[in-house]
């Protein structure tokens, strides 16, 4: 009967031990963390190539490994990387598409009751008096082309956006508009930002996404699978709107910046907004842009700037970040007074024209849909053509675009100035520095471990092996008392 419970128990216990922690000293289980943050850093950025073997590997090290790392004192160095490798599973499931660590369905089920209802107005979609109603109602409205993202169904940059302010929460409600009769919209942009109650607290961001039937109408919510990415492109929670210059009315004009401000008025002196456990940014790696300026405002809420906002990280768009430096041009930000002038211009351009001038506007600006970058510079020559700018005027809008003509050998010159587009040397910068602090970020906790000094271990299978000899040692040491005493 003791030999079949030791075979039995014996069978257990090395089942058990067969997913056990492999035996390694701290050195060596910081060595092995370190050969796998390469991989890491692939999968996320820049190549966004998903490694499932290595990313398995780790998730199944962590389940096995808990105690033995807290043993050695290895958490510092395990949980990081860890940690970081788990969420980047979840960023390829399709329960996630909304990007957060809880699955769609969690996170709406989450959301406050009522937060993200569509007004009556608009519970049958997007009626043809829209703008009457939101003068009625006292919405902010905002009709534009945007300059970054052309939406599903058929590539559209149009868009009318509301803002629905309330006590509690603000909605800001936004259509994709058709840009020929011929076609049909079907996305809705739906965030509701519950404002901040107390000095201490914080704006929480509430998003999802409605879908239209094909002529427009009866939008229903977007289901578990079927949302875009929510995180990659909203790391403040709201996100800086980049309308086309001249693709809105004077009073758009008016509406874009009340807009804007508003946006600000969620975090400015709060730092970043609060996400309620769905997502925890500071473990998406270091912010991006250390040398560029960036994270004077993008990092996480951390900075003493007064618009300190969420990280430039691994989970950032890279398109986005392209855009805003190379196409929008309107980061990194400077505080040089011609610079802010530029914008200010571009941002005003509906209040310089006629109604019928700035729909011919317009008309050229579409061609640069898709070139973006080189949209500023053709205003300016339409500006110009149109005698809607003076000589000057257009001089100093060329010089603030392009900069000095040598530059940089103009050192020894007080215009020496690089201009907007020579900004775009900062994109590739940026991004050959982040990989190399990505590793340093990943690394840091297991640094320490390196020295050879610490060679002891305890470990999951080396005490089940030890178990399962003093176990034999007491069944063989039975058997033979048994055997005497039947003698």
């Amino acid at each position: 009967m003791k030999a079949l419970i030791s075979i039995l128990l014996f069978s257990s216990l090395t089942t058990a031990n067969a997913g056990s922690c492999p035996e390694k000293t701290p050195q060596e289980w910081a060595e092995f963390f370190m050969s796998k943050t390469a991989t890491i850093i692939k999968d996320n950025y820049p190549s966004r190539y998903y490694n499932g073997q290595t990313h398995d590997e780790l998730k199944q090290i962590a389940e096995d490994c808990a105690a033995t790392f807290q043993l050695n004192g290895v958490n510092q160095c395990a949980d990081r990387i860890i940690q970081r490798s788990k969420l980047r599973i979840l960023e390829d499931d399709n329960d996630h598409s909304m990007g957060w660590e809880v699955s769609d369905s969690d996170y709406i089920n989450a959301v406050p009751q009522g937060y993200l209802d569509l007004p009556d107005e608009f519970k049958d979609g997007l009626p043809d008096n829209y703008a009457e109603i939101a003068k009625n109602k006292g919405w902010k409205m905002l009709e534009y082309r945007s300059r970054t993202v052309p939406n599903p169904p058929n590539r559209s940059f149009s868009r009318v956006l509301f803002l629905v302010e309330g006590e509690k929460v603000d909605k800001w409600i936004q259509f994709t508009l058709p840009e020929s009769s011929e076609k049909k919209e079907q996305l809705i942009d739906f965030i509701a930002m519950e404002k901040p109650t107390s000095p201490g607290d914080k704006a929480t961001p509430y998003y999802t996404q409605y879908w239209r039937d094909k002529q427009s109408r009866n939008p229903k919510m977007r289901t578990q699978g079927e949302f875009d990415n929510c995180y990659s492109c909203h790391p403040n929670g709201m996100r800086e709107l980049s309308p086309e210059p001249g693709s809105y009315s004077s009073e758009g004009a008016d509406n874009l910046g009340y807009m804007r401000q508003a946006m600000k008025n969620y975090t400015v002196g709060r730092g970043s907004v609060d996400y309620k456990g769905a997502l925890h940014p500071e473990q998406y790696g270091p912010p991006m842009g250390e040398g560029q300026g960036c994270v004077k405002c993008h990092n996480n809420g951390q900075g003493m700037h007064q618009e300190s906002r969420g990280a430039i990280n691994s989970r950032t768009d890279s398109g986005h970040i392209q855009h805003k430096m190379t196409q929008d041009m309107t980061m990194p930000v400077s505080m040089i007074p011609m610079e802010k002038d530029f914008f200010d211009f571009m941002n005003d351009i509906p209040k310089l024209l006629t109604e019928t001038e700035r729909k011919n506007l317009m008309s050229v600006t579409a061609r640069y849909k898709w070139n973006q970058g080189a949209m500023y510079g053709a205003i300016i020559d339409w500006m110009k053509a149109n005698d809607k700018i003076d000589k000057e005027k257009e001089r100093s809008l060329r010089f603030t675009l392009n900069g000095h003509p040598t530059y940089p050998n103009c050192e020894d010159q007080p215009d020496c100035f690089k201009g907007l587009k020579r900004y775009n040397n900062y994109l590739s910068t940026m991004k050959n520095d982040y990989p190399e602090q990505y590793k340093a970020w990943l690394d840091e906790g297991c640094i320490e471990l390196l020295p050879d000094s610490q060679q002891s271990t305890v470990n999951d299978g080396q005490r089940s092996q030890g178990f399962l000899e003093s176990f034999s040692d007491f069944l063989n040491d039975d058997e033979d008392s048994s055997s005497e005493e039947g003698r």
